[in-house]
């Protein structure tokens, strides 16, 4: 319990108390704005995924229904070339929202580079703090395993020796019955041997 007992007392506590005992990562105004920076770009990064994923989907969708077939079938060979042309050309927004995309892409991995650069150093302090926070809360989670565990090994006992001395009580009982019965036996006895002693003989008295 004494291993256990700051622990205890903690959890026991109020949970403002229990908070404010964790580690938390002690950072700067400038290392605060590098995470939210961080953040910020990170959003971009799933952002421009969301935006890719969807103009592959409208680009594949349009190329799957797009089917010309009976328009090249009615054309001249000379006009081939212009029909693609004319085609092609319900591609070109898509094109275009591809294209900004990955415009797009090239500046958000430059700025996510730089923004990793500055950030090396404060991951490094979140990785110890959460190792803290990780082993702080083990013992925590320890010390509420050893108290569950000593309540229930202190009942047992507690069980243990009521049971002992109810046992105890009853041979204790047992006994002094027994020796009320030896006693009882024993009296008749005592008494017959007194009633048949002689009496005691009077003895002379002494001269003065």
């Amino acid at each position: 319990m004494n291993l256990h007992i700051s622990n205890l007392r903690l959890l026991g506590g109020p949970l403002e108390s229990l908070k404010d005992a964790l580690p938390r990562p002690q950072l700067s105004e400038e290392e605060v704005a590098g995470l939210q920076c961080m953040k910020r770009i990170l959003g971009k990064v799933q952002e421009m995924r969301e935006q890719r994923s969807s103009l592959e989907k409208q680009l594949r969708d349009l190329i799957q229904q797009d089917d010309i077939t009976s328009t090249l079938v009615t054309t001249e060979r000379a006009d081939m070339k212009r029909i693609f042309e004319e085609q092609l050309k319900k591609y070109e927004q898509v094109k275009v929202y591809i294209d900004q995309n990955l415009a797009a892409q090239e500046n958000i991995l430059k700025a996510l580079t730089e923004a990793n650069v500055q950030y090396a150093s404060v991951r490094k302090g979140l990785s110890q703090t959460e190792q803290q926070w990780n082993s702080t809360v083990q013992g925590l989670v320890g010390s509420y395993e050893a108290y569950e565990d000593l309540i229930k090994k202190s009942q047992e006992g507690k069980e243990f020796y009521e049971d002992l001395e109810a046992k105890a009580s009853r041979l204790l009982e047992r006994a002094k019955t027994l020796c009320q019965t030896r006693a009882e036996e024993r009296k008749p006895t005592l008494e017959k041997e007194t009633q048949k002693k002689p009496p005691a003989r009077p003895t002379a008295a002494k001269p003065s």
